[in-house]
């Protein structure tokens, strides 16, 4: 569900200034929707999505975890993926699927949701990048594995960490504060989801671009670098 909240956000924006939270039109069907949970396939997906991507990683970070001689520079960066992909794997498929139980409005409260939209914006954007820190990570180790030796230590791992989330802070984080405050009045029914009108569409294309389509053009590129020059990085070896 990469990019959630951008496809969501866009849809919504032209009608979000007269509807505050999504707000529905009162009527028979959407009450009742509203008010009974429903039977269909999306909660049965979400949770299916949840297991399948809670467990394996879980699994995976537990065994490096208690491996210490698995504790290398590098997989500190794969631990902290693995941990990304568990929080928010666990949030936003088992409130995705929550919340479609009930498809005509939001039933947990602001505060769930403000949860479920800052996963989306915080966790799936360090996914994201953080694919493509491991791929210049790898690359390095490649193309010059005598420096990769030397400075790539765990310090330097967890202060790339540190800086990577620092980062994300100054870009990603305003753009969920911003319709936290301003975007989701709690009246009436609603969905929950972005819905601050357009004043932040400049924005959504700066995080469609910046920090979910880049990281994507990081890990083709490097992997053409490293595909082409090769040869010479093993030389050096």
């Amino acid at each position: 569900m990469n990019c959630n909240f951008i496809r969501n956000y866009s849809a919504e924006a032209n009608d979000s200034d007269r509807s505050g939270w999504g707000k529905l039109s009162v009527n028979t069907t959407r009450e009742t929707l509203a008010l009974h949970p429903q039977g269909s396939f999306s909660p049965i997906s979400f949770t299916v999505l949840a297991i399948f991507e809670v467990l394996p990683n879980s699994a995976a970070l537990f065994h490096l975890a208690l491996c210490r001689s698995l504790h290398t520079a590098f997989d500190i960066t794969v631990m902290h993926l693995f941990l990304q992909n568990i929080l928010s794997s666990g949030v936003q498929y088992s409130l995705l699927g929550a919340g479609a139980l009930y498809p005509g409005a939001w039933r947990f409260g602001k505060q769930v949701c403000d949860l479920l939209l800052l996963s989306q914006v915080m966790l799936t954007s360090a996914v994201a990048n953080t694919h493509s820190l491991i791929a210049l990570n790898r690359a390095w180790a490649i193309l010059h594995p005598f420096p990769y030796r030397i400075y790539n230590t765990r310090r330097m791992a967890l202060c790339t960490c540190l800086g990577f989330w620092t980062s994300l802070l100054l870009v990603a984080f305003p753009f969920w504060l911003n319709d936290f405050l301003y975007g989701r009045p709690d009246f009436g029914t609603y969905f929950c989801r972005f819905n601050n009108g357009n004043t932040q569409m400049r924005y959504v294309v700066l995080l469609s671009v910046w920090v979910y389509s880049m990281p994507t053009v990081v890990v083709v590129v490097v992997f053409v670098i490293v595909a082409v020059d090769k040869p010479s990085g093993q030389t050096q070896q």
